[in-house]
């Protein structure tokens, strides 16, 4: 988590420092469609729909979603290994909630970049998880039996499941408005 926030603060000041062109992109008339008249449209000169693929830019945007992706599997892989070892999902004391609760916000900010490509967002929100995820460290880990009040499997993972969820779309919501 801690890389790729490395890696996308130091994408968005590259970017920043970038000079920006000032002219508008050119467009060009194309012809599309298999009928006898091709129908005329329009279409972006530097790409749009109709240009050949690219190569993926592999700079330090695109190293900063793989580190975030990575963390990601690694983080629900803890969480499935600490449910199994638990015999109960990973719910039952604060330090599984703190990582529960990171991976529900990471999970949600790589959602979000994947889905609506906003690379920016990371840089509100990853620093929100790495803080959830350093104070997980800081709690007793150990593995205690469950208090009585916590005993019903179902209701106790679907709780707390349906509120990690929430609040890693509340981080990301938390994300936009502070940019």
């Amino acid at each position: 988590v801690a890389l790729s926030l490395v890696a996308h603060v130091g994408a968005l000041a590259r970017r920043g420092a970038a000079p920006r062109a000032q002219t508008a992109p050119q467009r060009q008339r194309v012809a599309v469609g298999g009928s006898e008249q091709p129908v005329a449209m329009d279409a972006d000169a530097g790409g749009g729909a109709f240009a050949a693929p690219t190569a993926p830019e592999r700079g330090l945007a695109w190293y900063g979603v793989r580190c975030a992706q990575v963390a990601l599997v690694l983080l629900t892989g803890a969480l499935v290994a600490r449910a199994l070892a638990t015999g109960h999902g990973p719910f039952a004391n604060q330090h599984e909630f703190a990582v529960s609760f990171g991976w529900g916000m990471l999970a949600a900010a790589v959602f979000f970049e994947w889905r609506y490509r906003i690379r920016a967002l990371s840089v509100a929100v990853l620093p929100v998880a790495l803080a959830m995820l350093m104070y997980a460290d800081t709690v007793d880990a150990d593995v205690a039996p469950l208090v009585p009040a916590l005993q019903n499997h179902l209701l106790l993972t679907v709780h707390v499941a349906t509120a990690v969820a929430a609040y890693g779309a509340a981080a990301v919501a938390f994300g936009a408005a502070v940019l």
